[in-house]
């Protein structure tokens, strides 16, 4: 499974995932039944994409988001983010992008941890 390999490999302290519709029962089935179970962070979307994909323009433009890559050449493994990036709207896949917005939303608006 690729979210496994990709724990295993980058060890985050939290998974995202998306819990629309039928989403929410994909998302119990990792729960109870993945390694990464306890990691996973419900997310559901109330906002439409537009509106989501606009909000994560901010976090480009003022540089919280930032993609790999030199002399103003995109990593190959940031490639197809990128292309979306460019392309949207119209583009014909938008998964990557909504991910990031996702992911950024949630870093942005996460409150820092206290210590008293």
């Amino acid at each position: 499974m690729l979210i496994d390999d990709a724990d295993r490999r980058w060890r985050p302290d939290a998974i995202l995932f998306e819990s629309n519709a039928a989403f929410a029962g994909v998302r119990d089935l990792l729960l109870c039944h993945a390694s990464f179970g306890p990691k996973i962070q419900s997310i559901t979307q109330t906002r439409d994409k537009l509106s989501r994909i606009h909000a994560f323009s901010i976090s480009v433009e003022n540089g919280s988001f930032r993609l790999r890559g030199r002399a103003g050449h995109v990593d190959p493994s940031q490639q197809e983010l990128f292309d979306e990036m460019i392309s949207f709207p119209t583009a014909e896949h938008d998964d990557l992008l909504d991910a990031a917005a996702m992911g950024t939303a949630w870093l942005v608006e996460r409150r820092e941890p206290r210590v008293w």
